[in-house]
């Protein structure tokens, strides 16, 4: 077993700019496309991807200094609980004794889920297994403290984990639609299942409450319509300069840092599309090949979606604009929320991949795109209050973190709504 874990480990251990075009070609050769036709798409998509997460890095970089001033303004305040990060948590997960085996098994019950029209989503998110295996290692050392044998432990967090995985392929058949036709990524959808698990929903239900309110459903504000009423200032790049000059001053910058971060929030805001498209552009392909291998090998009539990572969605400006916007509210809600005693720093450098979730619920209405992060934080410090107990136990037992007594941690990612639910059950049976 430690030899399987190692091989799976140094496997995602290449990281997914590497690893996706190894994946793609992969496919492509499965699915009939030639070698170099594969390796060309596999490339490109490696491209694209690795595009997408240098401009992300940029960006953060640039508006460090605002995340920087908004945090130090808390510094009266006090925040327990200690964020330990989401790489920890994918530690206690690899580290779980079935980790090993959950992405072969996953693999081969996800293949015979579409041979059985379960789903048409193929996951090919490999790299984000470990939100499976996470929400598993949760389970496992809950039933450990609950007075369960590892041997029994181990087995139900298999199985939790397979079932999560499943999962993931029935939301992305759900959301397929919806998420080809806001971002034009065709032949693909979202199987990252803390995202797709927890948003969608409270997307859901902010939309049903939206809907409710005489007058919300006439405004339709989105970067077409805010191009048309600005006129120039509406154009991406300039629309984009602006509100990073607009941080800037907020956080009271220097004239020279307020210039450089909204220089660098109009770089993102065009170039991140641009890095989307060309991943989609060999990704285009293998969708095609997919399709029509499934057709020859199944049946005619089976649709395949190609399983991928949320970052796909972020080039969306409607996204990249709310996720800016949140910055100072999800400062300002974690100051008043009840109760909170978590600060989310990293939160706020990961916003756009939540406002990309809400920017396809809303069909790319900005208002609605916003209420939904503003959802999302909320729900973000609940649940990571709540579960902070939950955390510190994983750690502490995995050996990933070693923690002075009555430490309390948490991080983003876990407050996914599976791993509510499985706190909430551990608690209430005090098992936690």
């Amino acid at each position: 077993m430690d030899t399987l874990l190692n091989l799976v480990q140094g496997f995602l251990n290449i990281g997914a700019v590497a690893m996706l075009p190894i994946f793609i070609t992969i496919m492509g050769l499965v699915f009939g496309m030639g070698f170099f036709k594969s390796l060309k798409n596999g490339l490109l998509v490696g491209i694209g991807f690795q595009g997408i997460s240098l401009v992300i890095t940029f960006m953060m970089e640039a508006i460090d200094p605002v995340i920087t001033y908004f945090s130090s303004a808390g510094s009266s305040v006090s925040f327990s609980i200690v964020d330990v990060g989401w790489a920890s948590l994918a530690a206690a997960a690899w580290a779980s004794p079935f980790a090993a085996i959950v992405l072969p098994a996953g693999f081969v019950l996800n293949f015979i889920m579409i041979k059985l029209k379960l789903t048409k989503t193929l996951n090919v998110d490999v790299w984000n297994y470990w939100h499976f295996i996470f929400t598993a290692t949760i389970v496992y050392y809950i039933l450990l403290s609950g007075g369960f044998s590892v041997a029994v432990a181990s087995v139900i967090g298999f199985i939790v984990a397979l079932a999560v995985s499943y999962l993931a392929c029935v939301i992305g058949d759900k959301i397929a639609k919806a998420w080809q036709e806001q971002f034009f990524l065709d032949g693909t959808t979202c199987t990252t299942i803390y995202y797709i698990a927890t948003f969608v929903p409270i997307n859901w239900v902010v939309n049903k409450i939206m809907d409710l309110i005489p007058g919300v459903d006439k405004i339709d504000i989105n970067s077409e319509t805010i191009q048309k009423k600005l006129g120039p200032i509406g154009e991406p790049a300039i629309f984009a300069f602006f509100i990073g000059a607009l941080m800037g001053l907020i956080s009271r910058q220097s004239p020279v840092s307020i210039l450089q971060i909204a220089v660098s929030i109009s770089v993102a805001i065009v170039l991140l599309p641009r890095m989307v498209s060309l991943l989609m552009e060999g990704m285009s392909p293998i969708s095609i090949a997919a399709r029509d291998f499934t057709h020859k090998k199944l049946d005619p009539n089976q649709e395949i979606y190609i399983g991928m990572d949320i970052a796909l969605a972020i080039g969306d400006q409607t996204a990249i604009t709310a996720s800016l916007l949140l910055i100072p509210i999800t400062v300002g809600l974690a100051f008043i929320m009840p109760g909170n005693e978590f600060f989310p720093t990293a939160t706020l450098g990961s916003l756009i991949y939540i406002t990309a979730l809400g920017a396809m619920s809303s069909r790319g209405r900005l208002l609605r795109t916003i209420v939904m992060g503003i959802a999302f934080v909320i729900w973000h410090l609940f649940a990571l209050n709540l579960l902070a107990d939950v955390c510190s136990m994983v750690m502490n037992d995995s050996g990933v973190v070693q923690l002075a007594e009555g430490t309390r941690t948490a991080a983003f990612a876990l407050d996914s709504s599976i791993n509510v639910i499985i706190g909430l059950i551990g608690k209430l049976l005090g098992w936690v």
